[in-house]
């Protein structure tokens, strides 16, 4: 009895849990904001409901070669860091601009080809890295 009481529960935070927790695009996101990226796909395309991506989601990850970003995203602290594959970012929408990219979102893409020029907001690090590439 004791145990159909433990797998009732569980299941119940499993279903609790997956009203705030999705899987989409193999992303994990909570609150519009990519925890972690769980797929292993090339080509990431970002759902548009997305808002930010968070620290580290991406980091590391050396599948990824594209990654296709609706405008008005906020991109955090090394959510890219050290992906060497990735090769370009497409902006998609009618406002071709980032929201805001922050300090290291892209330190050790070595492979980045194509960078949006047209942004509201840079990092510092940000900078020097697109002025190292050009």
């Amino acid at each position: 009895m004791i145990l159909y009481l433990i797998i009732a529960f569980v299941l119940l935070l499993i279903l609790i849990i997956g009203i705030y927790l999705r899987v989409n695009c193999g992303c994990i996101i909570i609150n519009r904001t990519i925890l972690k990226y769980v797929g292993s796909s090339a080509n990431v395309k970002i759902p548009k409901k997305v808002a930010s991506i968070g620290t580290h989601a991406f980091a590391e990850n050396n599948r990824i070669k594209t990654v296709s970003i609706f405008r008005g995203i906020y991109i955090s602290n090394y959510a890219f860091f050290n992906c060497k594959n990735l090769e370009k970012i497409d902006l998609i929408g009618e406002m071709t601009a980032i929201g805001t990219i922050n300090s290291g979102a892209f330190s050790g893409c070595s492979s980045l080809k194509e960078v949006p020029l047209v942004l509201v907001e840079v990092g510092k690090e940000v900078l020097s890295l697109i002025l190292c590439k050009l």
